[in-house]
This record gives C-alpha cells, sequence and structure tokens, in this order.
C-alpha cells in the first residue's frame, strides 16, 4: 500500500518550476502558457515605486517585486498583509465588499 509522502520544500521555490524544464520550448520561460493563456484584455505593467512602498507598508512582501503586474485600476491601498511568490498577475481593486445575508466579506 503506497502511502501519502509529504515534501519539505523551500518556500522560495513556490510560484517556480511548476513546469518541467525539458516541457519549456527554447526561448520560452515556464510562464509563457500563462501569458498565451490570458485574454482577459487587461494590459498589465509592473509596479511604481510608490505602488512597492504603499505594499510594503502595509506588511505585503515579495520574492521579486518585478513579477508583480498590475493593472491601471490597481489600488495598493486595498492590499494587506499578503505574501507574493512568482508571477502574480492583479487587476482591477475597488474598496467593497460582498454582502450575503449576515455575511460580510472584504
Amino acid at each position: 500500500m503506497q502511502q501519502n509522502k509529504i515534501l519539505k520544500v523551500p518556500v522560495s521555490s513556490l510560484g517556480y518550476g511548476f513546469i518541467p524544464a525539458n516541457q519549456i520550448p527554447k526561448g520560452k520561460d515556464e510562464y509563457y502558457l500563462r501569458n498565451i493563456q490570458n485574454r482577459s484584455g487587461i494590459d498589465y505593467r509592473q509596479l511604481s515605486a510608490f505602488e512597492i512602498e504603499v505594499l510594503v507598508r502595509n506588511r505585503n512582501t515579495s520574492d521579486n517585486w518585478n513579477n508583480i503586474l498590475v493593472s491601471d485600476a490597481f489600488n495598493p491601498e486595498l492590499v494587506k498583509n499578503c505574501k507574493f511568490y512568482g508571477l502574480v498577475r492583479i487587476g482591477k481593486l475597488e474598496a467593497f465588499y460582498l454582502s450575503f445575508s449576515d455575511l460580510k466579506v472584504p
């Protein structure tokens, strides 16, 4: 009977190495499929220095701030206590919450 195997892996590898190197076409990176499949029509850009400053002040971290891509409708004030690994795209953020019956979720 095969047992479940739990691996202890460095957190620094989160967001990376999810496609085996031998399956990545020459001249491409592991994000090439995600880039092809992204048909949202949203234009993403890198964070500005001010946005990074706000994110850090709000207790956010990233293994590489250059891998965080955002839309022009991004509001860094709304992101708090998050850890980002690998390529991350963040679209439109608004200061609203969802409400259903007595449940309210920001």
